[in-house]
């Protein structure tokens, strides 16, 4: 990780990432967001799409990216493995459990999936956010407990 070195992107860090925290509406406002984003960080931050994974609460065919895929020039795949050149990876927060990624964007966090508390919220986004190696980037609902979370941290 990041703790007392240097990440893959250059940067010297002591802790871990500090989150980039983007409030949406709904799924529309969530696709627009993490599109915004993406473009950012593949053209600005000159990252590799195979550098970012997207996480998310419910498995793809359930997410806000099943239906239109398409973000500009990238497309979203359903895929933990490496993806072709124009693609960003998709997972559940669960099947990346273990794995670890430059830049992780954690979209549903208001849909909680299995996870019924806020104590298991709390455990999930733990889990979503320790897989950032250099960037995190969260996508959240005005009426979810993210906010709380960050506090937690």
């Amino acid at each position: 990780g990041l703790i007392g070195g240097q990440s893959r992107l250059g940067a010297v860090a002591t802790e871990s990432p500090e989150p980039r925290l983007h409030e949406v509406a709904d799924d529309s406002a969530e696709r627009e967001a993490v599109r915004k984003e993406l473009h950012r960080l593949v053209h600005e931050e000159k990252l590799r799409p195979d550098q970012i994974v997207i996480l998310g609460h419910h498995r793809f065919e359930h997410s806000a990216f099943a239906a239109h895929p398409q973000l500009g020039n990238l497309t979203v795949v359903d895929s933990v493995d490496a993806a072709g050149p124009n693609e960003i990876r998709y997972s559940t927060i669960h099947r990346f459990k273990g794995l670890e990624a430059d830049c992780v964007m954690v979209t549903g966090s208001d849909k909680g999936g299995w996870a019924k508390t806020d104590e298991e919220r709390l455990a999930l986004m733990y889990v979503a956010a320790t897989r950032a190696l250099s960037m995190l980037c969260v996508f959240y609902r005005p009426d979810s407990a993210v906010r709380r979370w960050m506090g937690k941290v």
